[in-house]
């Protein structure tokens, strides 16, 4: 059964990780030169996957402990980044897919 406290929970990891998707979107959008900003999002994404492959092995089959805790909910919201990353960046692709398709580079 899913309670309020627990809907509350899984909305302040989700803008836990849209939070810190964003952060790092920007810093690439303002450090990539024009040509190479279609990479923002596939880097982003590996990045936030990357991280949360790396926070995996700190909480599977470890002790209850509040690190554990943080790990955790740190690991999900990488995972919600990472998968939001993936869709803006296939929403930016097919956004230039059909401008090709009509003509407009």
């Amino acid at each position: 059964m899913v309670t309020v406290g627990g809907v509350i929970v899984l909305g302040l990891i989700f803008v836990l990780g849209l939070s810190s998707m964003w952060l790092l979107e920007d810093r690439l959008d303002a450090r990539l030169p024009v040509g190479w900003r279609w990479l923002r999002w596939p880097v982003v994404a590996t990045v936030s996957f990357g991280g949360f492959l790396v926070l995996q092995p700190l909480v599977v089959d470890q002790p209850r402990t509040p690190m554990w805790l943080v790990l955790g909910v740190l690991g999900v919201a990488l995972l919600a980044a990472g998968a939001s990353a993936v869709g803006y960046g296939i929403v930016a692709a097919g956004a230039w897919f059909v401008s090709v398709l009509r003509g407009r580079s």
